[in-house]
């Protein structure tokens, strides 16, 4: 695939589209909660080929999982930025990561700043969006090219955070773009507000540390004003039936020429993969450089 700002997004957004036109769309509350339910966050080893291993970015330490083994050095390396909480060890982005690097991709799958493993390393810190954008755009600078990125839950929201320039392009999945939305969003649904609070004081004892409560962390996590979307190629997939963040935060974007919003009516947070299979996420990074 060649590169051109002004239409990448459109045509990465094609396959996509085609996957999901049969879909319907129904409430978040039911659909939107079964899909969330049922994808895969159980943990396992890393599969042969990564490595975890400790990268320091702007003076934080980061846990990546990195493979190299067996890259088409044509292809853009991957960089996978996974959601809020989530480790190097949970089954969905450690299978998106597996599926990359069998599809030919260097892929480096960064563990979020809120999971366990990496709380342990700062001590509890939760940053703010900004800064963990500065963080992404330090171990980007560390690879030898500037990679594709896929960002998916609340790690968007660290990913766009990033100066421009640091990704060659970038596709988001059910984007936490509006972390204060989304936490007003959860406070209206007890089930879903139920489900956050206990990962939340799981990762933290996990860690050793006392979790922090967990309204605070929106605000904690937007303290400095947010940056605009970045300039480069964009495409932001989201669902309609999505129950933790609004896809209202989505179609009010205001996006340039190269950028893409699509929104379709089912995919849940992050059940697009239930839905489809998990090749789906990488759709738009199928075809070659």
């Amino acid at each position: 695939m060649t590169d051109g700002p002004s239409d990448w997004a459109a045509r990465a957004a094609r396959p996509v589209e085609r996957r999901f036109a049969t879909r319907r769309w129904r409430s978040p509350m039911d659909r939107g909660l079964l899909l969330t339910a049922r994808t895969d966050y159980r943990e396992r080893p890393l599969p042969p080929g990564f490595r975890a291993r400790v990268v320091d970015a702007a003076g934080t330490p980061r846990r990546v999982a990195a493979c190299d083994a067996g890259a088409d050095g044509a292809r853009r390396p991957l960089v996978i930025l996974p959601g809020m909480y989530a480790s190097l060890s949970e089954g969905l982005f450690l299978d998106l990561a597996e599926l990359a690097a069998r599809g030919g991709r260097a892929v480096w799958l960064v563990e979020d700043r809120l999971a366990a493993g990496t709380l342990a390393l700062t001590g509890g810190e939760v940053p703010s969006v900004a800064r963990i954008g500065a963080e992404v755009a330090a171990l980007v600078a560390t690879l030898p090219e500037r990679p594709d990125a896929l960002a998916l839950s609340a790690g968007a929201a660290g990913a766009l955070a990033a100066p421009p320039g640091t990704f060659a392009r970038i596709a988001v999945w059910s984007g936490a773009l509006d972390i204060r939305a989304t936490a007003e969003n959860l406070a209206r649904h007890p089930m879903a507000r139920f489900h956050y609070s206990q990962v939340h004081r799981r990762a933290f004892r996990r860690a050793g540390l006392d979790a922090p409560p967990i309204a605070t962390i929106p605000e904690l996590l937007t303290a400095d004003p947010p940056r605009g979307l970045p300039p480069d190629p964009l495409l932001i997939v989201h669902a309609e039936d999505d129950p933790v963040v609004p896809a209202a935060v989505v179609s009010a974007l205001t996006l340039n020429g190269g950028q893409r919003a699509l929104v379709t009516p089912a995919g849940a947070h992050l059940g697009f993969g239930t839905l489809e299979g998990l090749d789906v996420y990488l759709a738009p990074f199928d075809e070659k450089d």
